[in-house]
């Protein structure tokens, strides 16, 4: 019995198809991470953690130009509680030029719980964060070298309870804290501006 031959060009079509499945397999462009997944560039899986050695929280985030994170907020690790800043590179990795592998925790007075509540990364690569703290709760605000380490304090006071909520640079070099104080009333709006080198903005 003879076999039954294929219509001529039947074999040409599925040869054909059968290439355009082969390219496709190896020339489909990569799938492509959907918004609002996790980056897993960073850190290997998306995530990092930073642990002070208490109850720590973070409260500011600032990305410096060369793509590395600050965080800033507070650890009660010693005390009643410091600022805690930590410092991560543009990958993930906590950062090893920054205080100690990549923590650096400043207090104020003894016992008291110091909150930071805003952090801007300078040109030069330096810190300024920003909180409440000391015995009389005021605004503090403390500059950090590149790698870390204390430069300069500065306190505002409006003779009241203060928190800081946030801070900005402004174009000039200047730091606009914006926060409440309990010194009117029940409570206002506290708005303190500094000159770059940290001194009241009388102007």
């Amino acid at each position: 019995m003879r076999g039954t031959r294929a219509p001529r060009g039947s074999r040409g079509a599925a040869g054909t198809a059968a290439a355009a499945l082969l390219a496709l397999a190896f020339f489909a462009p990569p799938a492509r991470a959907a918004p609002g997944d996790l980056d897993l560039s960073f850190s290997a899986d998306g995530k990092q953690t930073l642990n002070f050695g208490g109850g720590d929280r973070a409260t500011h985030v600032a990305v410096a130009p060369d793509g590395r994170i600050v965080v800033v907020g507070a650890t009660d690790a010693v005390g009643g509680g410091d600022f805690a800043v930590g410092r991560v590179t543009a990958a993930g990795s906590p950062d090893d030029t920054f205080g100690s592998g990549g923590k650096a925790t400043f207090g104020t007075d003894a016992g008291v719980n110091d909150i930071g509540g805003g952090v801007v990364v300078l040109p030069d690569e330096s810190v300024v964060v920003a909180g409440f703290g000391g015995t009389g709760q005021d605004f503090v605000i403390k500059r950090l070298s590149a790698g870390g380490v204390l430069a300069d304090t500065k306190t505002v006071d409006f003779a009241g309870n203060e928190t800081v909520t946030a801070m900005v640079a402004q174009a000039d070099g200047k730091l606009v804290l914006v926060g409440s104080t309990s010194a009117v009333g029940s409570g206002a709006f506290a708005i303190a501006r500094l000159n770059a080198d940290l001194t009241p903005d009388t102007s």
